[in-house]
């Protein structure tokens, strides 16, 4: 399993993961409506075991547990400044960057559109605008695909998922 320093943003950085959990629990509350919590959790873990990435999802929940837990243990007495965590959040995005790159060479079917960008949406519901906010926190990837969309455009309904792969 790849090890990825999560830095100070956990919660956003597991989104970024090609395995990633809340995905799996999204699909599992659209397929199951009217299930309840305890049922929900039954189903999710019995999900996740069966899936071939069991592993690479459960190091992302790990990496989240982790992070959350580290910092709530440890405290903003010892966060570090803010300069620090620019750099572990840069080098943080340039390891999702590579790691995600690596899985679309191997053939992987990562679905960049889906991707949970740091502002809380999916990349195909986000506009030009957001994406070009975005951009400097992602990297030149989300630069080249918010030249593709219009300020106020959605970038799924402007670019196709092989579009957005090709701009990677």
């Amino acid at each position: 399993m790849d090890q990825l320093d999560l830095g100070i943003r956990g919660a956003t950085k597991q989104s970024w993961a090609g395995a990633n959990p809340r995905d799996l629990l999204k699909k599992l509350i659209e397929e199951h409506s009217g299930a309840d919590r305890p049922a929900l959790f039954r189903m999710f873990i019995d999900r996740l075991n069966e899936e071939p990435d069991a592993d690479d999802y459960k190091q992302t929940i790990i990496e989240y547990w982790f992070a959350n837990n580290y910092h709530s243990l440890v405290g903003a007495a010892v966060a570090p400044p803010a300069e620090k965590r620019s750099i572990e959040t840069t080098t943080a995005t340039t390891m999702v960057r590579e790691r995600v790159r690596e899985k679309i060479r191997e053939g992987a079917q990562i679905v960049l559109l889906d991707m949970v960008l740091p502002n809380g949406k999916a990349l195909k519901d986000c506009t030009g605008r957001e994406c070009r906010e975005l951009a400097p926190r992602i990297g030149e990837w989300l630069e080249r695909v918010a030249k593709k969309v219009r300020a106020n455009e959605l970038v799924g309904d402007r670019l196709s998922e092989e579009q957005v792969k090709a701009l990677y």
